[in-house]
């Protein structure tokens, strides 16, 4: 899922997530299985992830395997 490392804020990130068309991640590798303090949202409330080639292969097509959307620039 998506966490965040303070608790502040995190509802303000909950709302614009549950008020957007389109839930946009942009996240590195190195943020990659990576777990905060504040759980902001499943994985599953995200329509594109826009990533790093650090990514691991297989982390990628596991995550594309549940039809989420990956760019990798």
């Amino acid at each position: 899922g998506i966490t965040n490392a303070s608790v502040e804020g995190t509802g303000i990130k909950r709302a614009i997530i549950a008020a957007g068309k389109e839930v946009v991640l942009v996240a590195d590798s190195s943020k990659l299985g990576q777990v905060a303090l504040a759980r902001v949202a499943q994985l599953s409330a995200v329509d594109l992830w826009i990533t790093d080639d650090g990514v691991d292969g297989d982390a990628l097509e596991r995550a594309r395997s549940t039809g989420l959307k990956i760019e990798v620039v």
